[in-house]
């Protein structure tokens, strides 16, 4: 068994490469204090923080120690291809946060400089060049987002439907607004009306 698997048992989340926490199936654990984690030679390393023994975990999991063991040990040859398959693994992982990493940062960047934007445009909304920077920079901090979080491949396509009830707290808004821009104010004004 790998310890990927027995983290898939445990219901485990990752606590960094090649380690995972879980919460034990063996005592009515209310914190993660099952560390697993992966050895040089690709054996599953375990242990309880609160006292489990390991057979007891492996029990409540409907395990026993011989499924934690795949066979003879490995031959130093295996257990140099185990730890170049595990560099090259944790390099994959390594570059994709740093990927990630970047991404979330272009977002945030972006998003200061929409919200610099359009503070700037509120105070001189006849600024066409302003204007025209700031929905450039909306169009590629939608973008930037888009592509940090990018939408399931199963909801791609599907119309989204309005719910079939507008709120009552939605509706009294919108009149609001409806009947303000309708005497001839300004939304922003409307606005600062209705929260003063």
């Amino acid at each position: 068994m790998t310890p990927e698997a027995l983290a898939a048992i445990v219901n485990a989340r990752r606590a960094g490469v090649g380690k995972w926490q879980a919460r034990c199936p063996a005592h009515a654990d209310s914190s993660p204090s099952l560390s697993i984690a992966e050895g040089k030679d690709g054996r599953v390393l375990m242990r309880c923080w609160a006292g489990c023994a390991t057979k007891d975990i492996l029990a409540a999991c409907g395990l026993t120690m011989r499924d934690l063991f795949a066979g003879n040990p490995a031959t130093p040859q295996q257990m140099a291809a185990l730890a170049t398959e595990r560099k090259t693994r944790d390099e994959v992982e390594r570059q994709q946060r740093t990927r990630d990493r970047a991404k979330r940062d272009r977002v945030f960047k972006l998003g200061q400089l929409v919200a610099t934007l359009g503070a700037k445009l509120a105070r001189s909304p006849d600024d066409d060049k302003l204007a025209e920077l700031f929905h450039t920079s909306c169009d590629r901090f939608c973008a930037a987002e888009a592509e940090l979080y990018p939408a399931h491949a199963e909801l791609r396509g599907l119309p989204m439907e309005a719910p079939a009830e507008t709120p009552a707290w939605l509706a009294d808004a919108l009149s609001d607004i409806g009947r303000n821009l309708s005497q001839g104010k300004g939304p922003l004004e409307a606005g600062l009306e209705r929260i003063a």
